[in-house]
């Protein structure tokens, strides 16, 4: 079957869409499909991938690609893409990662914090003329109504989270959860109980990750004189002012930054830690950096919102939005149980080898491309 992966953004530059693409590509072409990857990317990078990749193609060569394929995947939208694929009668599927569809700016997040109102023009107008974007409030206030009719007119509408099937208004909707690599993201052969407990938080330190509800529920455990260090992973604007604030709680000793990791450098971060923390104060869809804790067979405390709720809510501890003094309850009982850690660290690891696989992921795509086109078996 000749299938073409539409993915905006595609290596070298790196994230969620990108290695999801990839990891379908992958698996697509291992499996003996011919498969093609389109993207806007222009740079190359190193890598070799045993799929075709488009970068930026002049509009013929885009238009014969997609006129020789069986099935057009987007991994996102494309409309252009997507409205030539249609026209020339191409199967289509489309996925839906971010909070797009219930959201004008896909973050239901506003300078004064977290969006808990329903898209509405009265609401979502003043916050747009907050935030300029590249494109006008009128485009992206369309948007969410143009994607919900045009899920009316493609094949099948890949649902990434349990979150978005129940909230995003498409039609022909599939769930197929997003996926990591859990023979990567691994146990360690040995996680000490002594010494201080080791708390990881991985994310982009913007106010919406909600790093600071971290830091002030770190500030109570130093209060209550319970031992801890914290591994704050990532970068972003915030970061100059969670550092202060670490230095005025006067906790800046017992706190890292240690910057964006990925890779092994992560996975190493990872297992040598004893619980992972997710406090974002937005509805998180998914949650990627507590699927990968979770395969290291971290227990994980997370913010009770979107489906990153769902998905700890059996096998981790929850906390509501932005309740540094909840968060700090949590930690304060994992720190003092090191046996309720064990066991839901391995409850976190059969959960995500089950469901949150990459494999799984990739073979279910794989499936539901072959449903929509029998005979390419």
């Amino acid at each position: 079957m000749k299938v073409l992966i539409y993915a905006e953004d595609f290596y070298p530059t790196v994230g969620g869409v990108q290695n999801s693409s990839r990891l379908i590509a992958e698996y697509l072409a291992r499996s003996g499909d011919d498969v093609t990857v389109l993207t806007r990317t222009s740079e190359t990078g190193s890598a070799e991938f045993p799929f075709v990749i488009l970068r930026n193609p002049p509009r013929n060569i885009l238009r014969k690609t997609i006129a020789a394929m069986d099935l057009v995947y987007l991994n996102g939208l494309g409309l252009d893409i997507f409205l030539y694929a249609k026209f020339k009668r191409k199967k289509t599927v489309m996925s839906y990662r971010d909070l797009s569809m219930i959201c004008p700016r896909g973050t239901k997040w506003k300078d004064s914090g977290p969006c808990l109102d329903k898209a509405s023009a009265s609401k979502c107008i003043p916050c747009l003329r907050a935030d300029p974007g590249n494109n006008s409030i009128l485009r992206r206030l369309l948007k969410p109504p143009l994607k919900s009719f045009i899920s009316l007119f493609v094949d099948a509408n890949v649902c990434t989270n349990r979150f978005s099937l129940g909230r995003f208004k498409l039609y022909k909707k599939r769930l197929i959860f997003n996926g990591i690599d859990t023979r990567i993201f691994t146990p360690p052969d040995h996680r000490t109980a002594h010494g201080p407990v080791e708390i990881v938080f991985v994310g982009r330190l913007d106010p919406s990750k909600g790093c600071q509800v971290l830091i002030d529920a770190l500030n109570i455990l130093n209060q209550k004189k319970l031992p801890f260090h914290a591994v704050i992973c990532g970068d972003g604007p915030y970061k100059s002012s969670l550092i202060a604030m670490a230095r005025d709680f006067g906790i800046q000793q017992h706190v890292d930054f240690s910057g964006t990791r990925t890779g092994n450098e992560l996975v190493h971060i990872l297992q040598g830690a004893n619980i992972a923390v997710v406090s974002s104060l937005i509805d998180e869809p998914f949650g990627l950096s507590a699927a990968e804790a979770m395969a290291c067979e971290l227990p994980v405390v997370a913010s009770n919102v979107g489906g990153l709720g769902i998905m700890i809510s059996e096998t981790g501890l929850l906390f509501e939005r932005g309740d540094a003094s909840g968060l700090a309850d949590q930690l304060a009982r994992l720190i003092q149980n090191p046996e309720l850690r064990l066991q839901l660290g391995k409850k976190g690891r059969s959960a995500t080898v089950s469901n949150y696989d990459s494999e799984i992921m990739a073979g279910n795509y794989f499936r539901l491309f072959h449903e929509l086109c029998p005979g390419h078996d």
